[in-house]
């Protein structure tokens, strides 16, 4: 469940040097029930969240377009997401970066990998996963050095991290 959220923020753009640009994704299993565009649409809804009704919707949406939010799982496609969540983060809205850190402090954090896809090109997806998560520690310790209520989500999800 997505927390307080950053407080009442105006909507700000996404500086035009962040661009969401998604790899092919045929190569990653994702849910049965995504479209062509599950993905790139839940990410746009993320970058566009400008209040916490929107932020709750994006944050169901990207949980529910890489795995199963109800079942507490991941496929791997959210490997090629990860990356792009990290940019979401750098363009520094506070409604898009609290919607991705309370979407990681669960997919590091609680989620495992969908029965089945345990493992991904030879590999535990879990510690893909994690490893990917890691990658990003620079962009979440900046934002946890702010005020707010992302930067409370940065520092709950550097606690996650440091506790698996």
């Amino acid at each position: 469940m997505i927390g307080e959220g950053p407080g009442k923020l105006k909507g700000s753009t996404i500086p035009a040097y962040i661009q969401i640009e998604l790899p092919s994704l045929n190569e990653y299993p994702q849910p049965e029930w995504n479209t062509e565009k599950s993905v790139s649409n839940a990410l746009a809804r993320t970058v566009n969240a400008t209040d916490k009704s929107e932020s709750d919707h994006a944050y169901d949406d990207l949980l529910f377009a890489v795995g199963n939010s109800h079942a507490g799982t991941y496929f791997p496609v959210v490997l090629p997401v990860i990356p792009v969540l990290g940019q979401i983060m750098q363009s520094e809205d506070s409604w898009a970066s609290f919607t991705v850190l309370e979407a990681l402090i669960d997919i590091y954090g609680s989620f495992e990998p969908e029965p089945q896809y345990e493992e991904f090109a030879g590999q535990s997806l879990q510690v893909l996963v994690r490893s990917a998560v890691s990658q990003l520690t620079a962009v979440v310790v900046a934002i946890g050095n702010k005020e707010g209520a992302e930067a409370e989500s940065a520092r709950n999800l550097l606690e996650v991290m440091s506790n698996k």
